[in-house]
């Protein structure tokens, strides 16, 4: 199965190299594709980047089966309240994909950069 798993941080440089620093990570498989904002694994799963706006992210993830969530920040964690109305939104879109394999106490991680 396909798992679409996006990556959110502070900014969006932060962002960027957060995606391809846990793409990279992965122990369960390697990257087979990498572009700027997307990297596909070699077992189909797919890192991207969510970045911009609320509305932008809603643009992005329309229609999307969302599979999990990794926020990303420094140590201060000041994402929860720059970023407060992407994460509510992206939280909400999580809990619509009722056929996610991944278990739900797991599908919001934090990556401290």
């Amino acid at each position: 199965m396909r798992e679409k798993i996006g990556v959110l941080g502070y900014d969006y440089p932060l962002t960027l190299k957060a995606l391809q620093e846990i793409a990279e990570n992965d122990m369960d498989s390697k990257p087979r594709h990498i572009r700027q904002t997307e990297v596909t694994m070699e077992d189909d799963t797919i890192y991207f980047a969510l970045s911009g706006s609320l509305k932008a992210i809603m643009e992005k993830t329309r229609g999307m089966k969302l599979d999990q969530i990794i926020i990303v920040d420094d140590f201060r964690w000041n994402i929860y309240q720059k970023r407060y109305d992407e994460i509510q939104f992206l939280k909400v879109k999580l809990s619509e994909n009722r056929q996610s394999l991944i278990p739900y106490g797991v599908r919001v991680l934090q990556y401290e950069w």
